[in-house]
């Protein structure tokens, strides 16, 4: 598809076996509009076409974005394209009469609403979609009160959107990237970790965690007994966040614990890992199990409607727990974590199947090894089993497997069953004091880089020069010491040893949650970060819990070179995000800069929209009640309103990809009032 856009009109040519024209107007617009480019990009173009030297044009830029200034009054339009999908937004002054806006559609046969909410535009080509509106007023304080909104369809050409209640004193924003958002839980203290989104094509979001609600959603059972039972579940929500699709929960008497492993398979096959305190876990018929003691791991794999494929608990005779899972190329499960049992499952021509004996405690030694398995599809065989460690504790905290079947963790693994040759790569990093890389993520376009991500004390952890933070200054020479978030990435060929791409600190305290969108670009969240932490224009939440407040969660889009943020937002309520196990909130990659947040809150006032699937929190105002679970699905889509202006003679956008409206607005922002 080609856009171009003049003073009123957005003229689209989409291509393919039956090529259609389509127009969106501006009816009525002013005819003061301006028409200005924003983000201007480092390239440039020359145009000397035919021997009129009068039409020649030379040093013509490019930009990222393209502003309607002024189209009606107290509203403005912006058009960009972020991922390759043409998006625009609106923005209100306060006391902006929204009826003003209307769009013509010229070369449609047809225009409906969907029982999603979407507008759908009938070309001869195909249909043109529209997601669903998303809209807030941005009240005094800095806080969001969400509205309900939609399409209004005028005739069968013409559409606007139509707000409820809306207060006309204050600035109305209309789908600013906050695509929807939901609690998960009930009145208890329920616990929602890991997230992760279907590969079958539905855009279904799977999470998992702990419960402790009698009242949880779709949960049912007047035998259950709050504060003794705390069984693990997984979720599967529709791609609006309005539906719960299944609950399922697993577990027995006394206490499930689930830290990040969840992962689902291109059929919709979940798989969910953590640490069972019961002795009388779920085990199906012919599943892999050494049951040890009473802290063992757990392996639950469900099919697409939740039901059960296979459950198993892996262990010995000391403690042992699984904090990750993936599947690789085949299919296999491949799970990774913590044991302290010098008899935990291993195979004989595994890396290293003998447990590594502690030290002395005099020596530094204590017990812990890290563990890496394999298994069967169904569950039913241990095909590869393998510790990795020292004498003294080590813990693993996420895994990833690419393509070719390679397993990472900062030890990178082929599970050939060779013995010491599986080993490809293996690293320490870090500086003095103590430092932890909690996530791991693989390039989705490039498998050879593995982004890493967690915390350090130290202030001498290593860096590479031009990166956006690089250095971590004390607090003072009394207390030397400070929390900062870390990002490193390494790249892995698939022959010979790994190398350091970068690495950098972050400016939040920690980091719980990364992922890595298609242009190479980190994506991060954490608990916290300081109330001065630095955001970018047209950040969902400029305001560390709407009140200046430190503890804020936020969420950062680094640039593929770590040079700069992207786009930096605080999010959360005025209870903050819980981060009981150091791994929540968590971030998984959807397309675009559209991520899905997860965790758990202490807010009752967690930014909510009106169709979510558990709309109310048991929170009391303030937080302080109990912890809720939250989804959340965002875009994080920078906005530079009012960087540049382009001439009045109008600007062009290319090859562009999928046509989707509206998605990605921002609030309000002061008009830029540089020509």
């Amino acid at each position: 598809m080609t856009a171009a856009v003049d003073q009123t009109t957005l003229a689209l040519r989409l291509d393919g076996d039956r090529p259609a024209a389509v127009s969106l107007t501006f009816e009525n617009a002013s005819s003061e509009v301006v028409v200005a480019g924003e983000r201007k990009r480092a390239t440039h173009y020359n145009f000397y076409l035919g021997n009129d030297a009068g039409k020649w044009q030379s040093n013509v830029p490019a930009y990222a974005a393209v502003a309607y200034r002024g189209l009606y009054d107290g509203i403005d339009v912006r058009l960009h394209e972020p991922a390759g999908q043409l998006e625009y937004e609106l923005r209100l002054a306060p006391g902006a009469d929204l009826d003003q806006f209307v769009i013509r559609a010229d070369g449609v046969s047809g225009l409906r609403i969907e029982n999603d909410g979407s507008l759908v535009l009938e070309t001869p080509n195909g249909s043109l979609r529209q997601s669903a509106p998303t809209t807030w007023e941005e009240l005094p304080d800095g806080r969001k009160h969400f509205l309900e909104s939609g399409f209004r369809k005028i005739d069968g050409q013409r559409y606007g959107f139509a707000v409820a209640q809306r207060d006309h004193t204050l600035p109305l924003v209309i789908d600013p990237g906050l695509v929807w958002s939901t609690f998960l839980g009930g009145s208890g203290a329920d616990f929602l970790g890991p997230a992760v989104v279907a590969r079958d094509g539905t855009g279904d979001v799977f999470v998992g965690g702990t419960m402790a609600s009698p009242d949880f959603p779709s949960f049912s059972d007047p035998s259950f007994a709050p504060g003794t039972q705390v069984p693990a579940f997984v979720a599967r929500l529709d791609s609006t966040g309005s539906a719960l699709r299944y609950a399922t929960f697993i577990g027995s008497w006394h206490a499930q614990i689930v830290h990040r492993g969840l992962a689902v398979d291109p059929a919709g096959n979940a798989v969910l890992v953590g640490q069972t305190y019961a002795t009388d876990f779920p085990i199906t018929a012919g599943a892999f199990s050494r049951v040890g003691g009473n802290k063992d791991a757990f392996v639950v794999r469900l099919n697409p409607s939740g039901g059960l494929i296979f459950s198993t608990v892996l262990g010995g005779s000391g403690e042992d727990d699984s904090s990750a899972v993936a599947y690789d190329p085949a299919g296999n499960v491949i799970v990774g974590g913590t044991t302290a049992s010098s008899d935990f499952p291993t195979t004989p021509t595994a890396f290293d199947p003998t447990y590594n004996t502690p030290n002395a405690p005099a020596d530094g030694g204590a017990h812990g090894d890290m563990f890496v398995v394999r298994l069967t599809p169904d569950g039913s065989a241990l095909t590869y089993g393998t510790f990795i460690g020292g004498p003294q504790a080590d813990v693993l905290e996420d895994l990833v497997v690419d393509s070719n079947g390679f397993v990472t963790a900062i030890a990178r693994l082929k599970l050939d069953g060779a013995g010491a040759a599986d080993l490809k790569y293996a690293t320490l990093i870090g500086g003095a004091s103590q430092d932890n890389l909690w996530k791991a993520a693989i390039d989705p376009l490039n498998p050879e880089l593995v982004t890493f991500a967690g915390r350090s004390w130290s202030n001498n952890y290593p860096v590479t020069a031009g990166v956006v933070r690089p250095t971590n200054p004390p607090f003072s020479t009394l207390f030397p010491d400070v929390e900062a978030g870390i990002i490193t990435r390494f790249r892995f060929p698939a022959a010979g040893g790994g190398s350091l791409v970068w690495s950098t600190y972050h400016h939040g305290d920690r980091i719980t949650g990364l992922t890595v969108n298609a242009a190479g670009e980190p994506i991060v969240v954490g608990p916290s970060a300081p109330w001065d932490m630095v955001t970018t224009r047209g950040a969902y939440d400029r305001t560390a819990d709407g009140s200046g407040a430190p503890g804020a969660g936020f969420i950062s889009r680094l640039s593929a070179d770590a040079t700069q943020y992207l786009y930096q937002s605080f999010f959360g309520g005025s209870g903050g995000i819980a981060d009981n196990f150091q791994t929540v909130p968590q971030v998984a990659y959807v397309t675009g800069n559209t991520v899905i947040v997860s965790g758990q809150t202490t807010s009752n006032d967690f930014p909510i929209t009106a169709t979510a699937v558990d709309p109310t929190s048991s929170n009391a105002i303030g937080g302080g009640a109990s912890n809720e679970g939250f989804v959340t699905k965002i875009t994080l889509d920078a906005d530079a309103s009012g960087d540049l202006s382009a001439s009045r003679r109008g600007v062009r956008i290319s090859s562009l990809g999928a046509f989707r409206f509206p998605q990605g607005l921002h609030p309000p922002s002061r008009r830029d009032t540089r020509d």
